[in-house]
């Protein structure tokens, strides 16, 4: 931030996870979901242009069919159109 003139006023907040313990490998996948996959976790909205991830995710899957795309986040109930098909 600082080599692009920001150097004040930026605090930084990281996103929390409570220690709950476990391994979370060990969790099992959503309903219709198999090994392998790409996941994605955050929210969906335009500004993650979550839609992109998709087109480009289809676009590898043409040679991959043996992959899933897991997306874990809430969404926007704004954006949902745009992912929908």
């Amino acid at each position: 931030l600082a080599q692009r003139g920001i150097a004040r006023n930026v605090h930084v907040i990281r996103n929390a996870l409570d220690d709950v313990g476990g391994d979370f490998a060990q969790g099992a996948l959503p309903e219709g979901v198999a090994e392998p996959y790409f996941l994605a976790v955050g929210r969906v909205t335009e500004q993650k242009n979550v839609a992109r991830l998709m087109a480009a995710f289809n676009r590898f899957r043409q040679r991959h069919p043996q992959y899933s795309l897991v997306i874990a986040g809430g969404i926007d109930p704004a954006y949902e159109p745009a992912i929908r098909p």
